[in-house]
């Protein structure tokens, strides 16, 4: 038994070891097998001169862990290699509905607009929509509507703006016609996790509620004002 958890303790250092060269641009040892967790990381963090020196050695890459990576990096070359070099373009739904909602969350629109471009299905993405909120890009949430991502009905895009402060984002999300979710949902969040003044949020989901979006921007200046956190 202590053998065991001695061999998973230098596995685990390695593979540690493996992801900080990745991600200083460093090329793996000659011969040496790269974790998963190094592949993903090298490609999120462009690191192309690492990969191609391993790729040129001879070392075969998962292309999916790198598109992964690559995706939640928001990085497009990477991406383009991966298709080109890596042939993850003869791969039948290679790039998925996760990929881009990683690409969502960087706010990186080139990326997400590359990803529907070069065959990324949109079905099963209603999480990108949270995921852009929580990278406080207006353009990111507004390029979902222009996509037809489909929206969720449960409200977490507005939560996530609640959660992350982004006070700038709920009159938009109204307007592109993404529902708030149940009545009371955002009362019961800041209750639980902010621990701050209600009345404010009360006002806002009373807003939402009766579909007012042109009314929203000065309810969510109000909001962020009660809450003292910025107008």
């Amino acid at each position: 038994m202590l053998r065991e958890l001695r061999v998973v303790d230098l596995s685990c250092r390695n593979e540690r070891r493996q992801v900080r060269r990745l991600a200083e641009g460093a090329a793996p040892n000659p011969g040496e097998l790269v974790s998963p967790a190094a592949e993903k990381t090298a490609a999120e963090k462009a690191h192309l001169g690492a990969l191609r020196t391993q790729r040129r050695a001879g070392y075969v890459f998962e292309p999916r862990v790198l598109a992964e990576g690559a995706a939640a990096g928001g990085q497009v070359a990477v991406l383009e290699w991966v298709l080109d070099e890596l042939r993850l373009r003869d791969e039948p739904g290679a790039l998925t509905p996760a990929m881009f909602t990683a690409a969502a969350k960087t706010g990186n629109v080139e990326c997400m607009r590359w990803l529907v471009a070069h065959g990324c299905g949109l079905q099963g993405a209603e999480g990108a929509w949270a995921a852009a909120v929580e990278s406080g890009c207006e353009a990111a949430v507004e390029l979902l509507a222009e996509l037809g991502c489909p929206r969720p009905a449960g409200g977490e895009p507005y939560l996530a703006a609640v959660q992350e402060r982004y006070w700038h984002l709920p009159p938009l999300l109204s307007r592109l016609g993404v529902p708030a979710g149940p009545h009371g949902q955002l009362v019961s969040t800041v209750q639980i996790q902010q621990g701050r003044r209600l009345a404010a949020i009360k006002a806002l989901e009373r807003k939402l509620a009766t579909h007012k979006p042109a009314d929203l921007a000065e309810v969510t200046r109000r909001t962020a004002h009660s809450l003292r956190i910025g107008s």
